[in-house]
C-alpha cells in the first residue's frame, strides 16, 4: 500500500498537462498491510499529520465510506468523499461519474462531512455532535470520537439520502433567511419582511432574537423535524422529503414556534446564548419532550396540513 494519493494525483496531472519532467523524483515509504484493511486505513489516519487535514478526509478511503459510496452510486447519488474533489475534477472525470450513477450530477452529491452531519442530527440522534463536534463524527471511538458507531449496520445509503434531503430544504430555508436579512435597510419594517417566511407569530413575537436564532438553527431543525415525523406522527422516513416539499415552511415556522416559546416560558432551562443552545444535546432533549407532548394531546394545525394529502 503506498499512502500518498494526493501526490499521485498531482504527478498525473502534471504528466497530462505535458510539464513533469523526467528527472522528478517522489520519495516514497511502502507500508504492507498483508490485507488487513483496517490497518490500511489507521496507516491513512494516522501518517496524515504533515498537512492539517479534516477528519472526514482521512476517513474518505475507510472501507465504510467506500461500502457507501457504492451503495449511493447504485441509487442514482454521488458521495464525494473528500472537500473539493469534484471541483479538481476533469470533464472527463465528470462524466465517467455521471455515467456510473446513472444521472447528472446536478442535485445529486452528497458530501461526506455534510451528508454525516445530517445522518448523525436525524437518524443518529445526536445534533450536539453534528453541530459542535462534527470531528468526531469520523474519530475513533477508542480516541473518544463516535465513527464506528454513526457508521454502523444501521447506516444505510437510502438513510442517508433521506437525511440529506432534509437538511438540503433546512438549509434553503435559512438561506431565504439570510438573502433577506442581508436585503433589509435600517428603515424596513422587520416584522413584513420575515413575516411571509416565518410566519406571524414566529416574526411578530420573536423579532428581537431572530437574527441569533435562524443562523444556527439548521441541523438543529433536522433532529426536531426528523423526531416529530417518525417518532411522534409515524410517519415513513422515506415519505419525509415528499412531506417536505409539499408543506415542509409550515412545520419549520411550527417547529421555530415551539421552540422560541419554549425558551421563553422555561428559562431555567434556556439560560444560554441561542447559538449554545442550539448545538445542545440536553436543549434538544427538552424540545423533543416539549413536542412530544403537544403531539399526544392534539394535532397542532401545521401537522395537520402535513397529513392532510392522506385524507
Amino acid at each position: 500500500m503506498v499512502n500518498g494519493g494526493q501526490t499521485v494525483r498531482a504527478l498525473y496531472r502534471a504528466m497530462k498537462r505535458g510539464s513533469l519532467k523526467a528527472d522528478v523524483l517522489v520519495p516514497a515509504r511502502v507500508i504492507t498491510s498483508s490485507g488487513d484493511k483496517d490497518f490500511a486505513n489507521n496507516v491513512a489516519v494516522n501518517q496524515n499529520n504533515q498537512n492539517p487535514m479534516g477528519a472526514s478526509f482521512l476517513r474518505s478511503n475507510d472501507q465504510r465510506v467506500v461500502q457507501l459510496d457504492y451503495a449511493l452510486a447504485s441509487l442514482g447519488w454521488y458521495l464525494e468523499r473528500r472537500d473539493g474533489e469534484l471541483n479538481n475534477a476533469t470533464p472527463d472525470e465528470k462524466a465517467a461519474i455521471e455515467a456510473r450513477i446513472g444521472h447528472p450530477l446536478d442535485g445529486r452529491i452528497i458530501r461526506l462531512k455534510e451528508g454525516a452531519q445530517a445522518y448523525t442530527a436525524t437518524f443518529y440522534g445526536q445534533p450536539e455532535v453534528a453541530k459542535k463536534n462534527p470531528a468526531k463524527i469520523f474519530l475513533s471511538v477508542s480516541d473518544g470520537g463516535n465513527y464506528e458507531r454513526i457508521f454502523s449496520a444501521d447506516m444505510t445509503a437510502e438513510k442517508m439520502i433521506i437525511s440529506h434531503e432534509i437538511k438540503t430544504f433546512v438549509d434553503d430555508f435559512v438561506r431565504k433567511f439570510s438573502s433577506i436579512r442581508r436585503k433589509l435597510q435600517a428603515s424596513d419594517n422587520i416584522v413584513a419582511a420575515y413575516e411571509p417566511l416565518l410566519g406571524t407569530e414566529v416574526a411578530n413575537g420573536y423579532k428581537d432574537v431572530l437574527h441569533q436564532v435562524l443562523p444556527q438553527c439548521s441541523l438543529f431543525l433536522c433532529g426536531t423535524i426528523y423526531k416529530d415525523l417518525v417518532d411522534f406522527q409515524k410517519q415513513d422516513p422515506s415519505e419525509i422529503p415528499k412531506l417536505l416539499q409539499e408543506n415542509g415552511r409550515a412545520l419549520i415556522q411550527e417547529h421555530l414556534l415551539n421552540i422560541l416559546n419554549y425558551a421563553k416560558n422555561n428559562k431555567g432551562k434556556a439560560d444560554k446564548s441561542w447559538p449554545v443552545l442550539l448545538k445542545s444535546n440536553a436543549f434538544f432533549a427538552y424540545i423533543t419532550a416539549y413536542l412530544g407532548g403537544i403531539r399526544s394531546a392534539s394535532l397542532p394545525t401545521a401537522s395537520k396540513v402535513v397529513n392532510k394529502r392522506s385524507k
